[in-house]
């Protein structure tokens, strides 16, 4: 995948963002915009680029959750798997949606069209365990119960 990526990018982003002191969040996420998502040699190129360490820029890219250093798909399934979510079957809609899909939770399917991830909590979690399937807009969840 690296010698696909156009680091030049690189250059017009931090051009369009700017420099300054505080501007590292807003480069990150416009190069996850322009690469979909932040490979180690964009990380590279960033922190050349505005003078800081590597160490710096991954550190924050590895805090926000809004910033991923793998491919995702296409198609986002969140599934919760807070508290509420946990003691209505979670676990179950997981694992069942891992073995459906052939991906764990935090992996992405091999044509990048899924990506699933359990997060927690979820709105509206204390009714029941929630799934947001695709191609759902990403705020958008539906209830899931199970009949034991």
């Amino acid at each position: 995948m690296a010698e696909d990526l156009d680091l030049t990018k690189v250059e017009q982003i931090i051009g369009e963002v700017g420099e300054e002191e505080g501007g590292l969040i807003p480069v990150l996420q416009k190069a996850q915009d322009v690469f979909g998502y932040l490979p180690r040699e964009v990380l590279q190129s960033i922190a050349d680029r505005l003078g800081v360490s590597l160490t710096k820029v991954y550190g924050v890219a590895t805090f926000y959750s809004q910033f991923h250093l793998t491919p995702r798909g296409r198609h986002i399934i969140q599934q919760c798997d807070g508290t509420a979510c946990h003691v209505r079957g979670a676990a179950r809609i997981i694992e069942t949606v891992e073995r459906e899909l052939g991906i764990k939770a935090g992996e992405t399917s091999s044509a990048l069209t899924l990506w699933t991830n359990a997060v927690r909590p979820a709105r509206a979690s204390r009714w029941s365990a929630l799934v947001a399937p695709p191609p759902a807009p990403p705020r958008w969840t539906f209830p899931v119960t199970w009949r034991w």
